[in-house]
């Protein structure tokens, strides 16, 4: 017998974000996967736990290894269905091995915090992408929502939006959503060459007039 593998959003960080439903399933597992803050949150549980880290094919074995004994729980930040770890699950299990739980991502906690409205907005993750994208989206859109990757720097986005003509865009940086040393700050897009970098941040973008 093999139990299904639970694909867990357990939100931006903070344990009033993370859904009952997400809850129940973490404490039903017997074996965790997950980050290191993801994994803290539920350390009161004692659940034997794998550290989620650049070896994916070694954490895809020891899922497939303990959902044998018993139900496995992958705990990925924000919501599982964006730029999350169920895109890789998916290649590797089937649909029906998979039970996918919701969660609140940080990109919606930041409109939130800007009381924005976000149904216009484009969302992209920096990961992997160059930066050109963001700033050909907000040809497209009146917003744009970033998760943030830290070997783009702040400069090197204030130069794609001054290339794009983005003189005059709103940026709001939002740092560290949900914890206690959150930082939401807006700047121009020449302020941003006076941030050293971006730390656990998602930036919002929106195209001035």
């Amino acid at each position: 017998m093999e139990f299904p593998v639970w694909v867990v959003g357990i939100g931006p960080g903070h344990p009033d974000y993370i859904l009952p439903a997400a809850v129940r399933a973490v404490e039903a597992a017997c074996f965790l996967v997950g980050g290191p803050r993801a994994l803290e949150l539920f350390n009161h549980l004692n659940r034997e736990s794998k550290l989620i880290d650049r070896n994916l094919p070694e954490v895809l074995e020891y899922i497939k290894d303990k959902r044998k004994q018993g139900p496995v729980a992958v705990l990925v930040s924000g919501d599982p269905g964006f730029y999350s770890l169920l895109g890789y699950l998916s290649k590797h299990f089937a649909p029906e091995d998979l039970r996918v739980i919701p969660g609140i991502s940080s990109v919606q906690v930041a409109f939130s915090t800007l009381k924005l409205p976000w149904q216009d907005a484009a969302l992209l993750s920096l990961h992997g992408r160059p930066l050109e994208d963001a700033a050909h989206l907000l040809g497209e859109y009146p917003a744009v929502g970033l998760l943030t990757d830290p070997k783009v720097s702040p400069a090197q986005l204030a130069d794609c939006l001054a290339n794009q003509g983005l003189h005059q865009a709103e940026v709001y940086i939002c740092e560290n959503l949900s914890y206690p040393d959150e930082q939401v700050c807006q700047v121009s897009p020449a302020g941003l060459r006076e941030i050293p970098a971006f730390n656990n941040c998602v930036v919002v973008i929106r195209r001035g007039t």
